[in-house]
């Protein structure tokens, strides 16, 4: 039966009298062979679902404690370049090295944008303030 042929809707099929399924397939993430439209149809909503069932129980990733300088690229919108001549220029807080290497904390990145981005020594100095190490 052709697509464009569809005058008339197919009867329901009986599900009660469906012989049971022939699953000859050995590849995986292909539904297997010798299957009524019908099945196979039942067969990739089972593999959606259990797609959907997979992503919804695994849990979400862990929010970093720290950046490294591909995150700090990104977070700035620079090139690696560009944040080595910032951090020799004093523009970023202080990374702290971490087998060799930088790590910057998020909390103290996040509390740096929100105080405008200041320059390092005024930084340091509004942490200094605040009673906070540097």
């Amino acid at each position: 039966m052709n697509v464009l042929e569809l005058d008339a809707p197919d009867p329901a099929p009986d599900c009660a009298n469906m012989p049971p399924l022939q699953m000859t397939s050995t590849v995986v993430g292909q539904p297997p062979l010798q299957l009524s439209a019908l099945e196979r149809l039942v067969y990739e909503l089972k593999e959606r679902i259990n797609l959907l069932h997979f992503s919804l129980t695994t849990p979400p990733a862990p929010e970093p404690l720290v950046y490294d300088t591909a995150d700090m690229c990104q977070i700035l919108r620079v090139s690696l370049a560009t944040l080595h001549r910032f951090i020799a220029a004093g523009k970023l807080p202080r990374a702290r090295k971490l087998g060799g290497q930088l790590r910057w904390d998020v909390s103290e990145i996040r509390a740096w944008v929100s105080a405008g981005m200041p320059e390092l020594n005024r930084w340091e100095a509004i942490q200094k303030a605040n009673g906070r190490r540097s």
